[in-house]
């Protein structure tokens, strides 16, 4: 897990996304990682990670959520289901 989060960048990240990158959202997800190694902490907290991964420079981070984590961060967002 050390390594897969130096291989994300994670560790030089900001904690909060700046405004000019962020996704405008009234709804979706929120991650928060924290980390804490030899005595040094981080968190980087990002909403909807799944949206312009690839250009927010997240995309090693919300493929390790994915694939090491379980959770749908790497994943494109599901349609919202149809109520009839």
């Amino acid at each position: 897990m050390v390594r897969l989060l130096a291989d994300t960048g994670f560790w030089s990240m900001p904690s909060i996304e700046a405004e000019t990158t962020a996704p405008l959202a009234k709804d979706g997800s929120q991650v928060l990682v924290e980390a804490c190694l030899d005595g040094r902490y981080h968190l980087v907290s990002r909403i909807s990670p799944e949206i312009e991964a690839l250009s927010r420079g997240l995309a090693p981070l919300a493929t390790l959520l994915d694939e090491e984590l379980g959770g749908p961060a790497g994943a494109p967002a599901a349609a919202p289901a149809q109520n009839p």
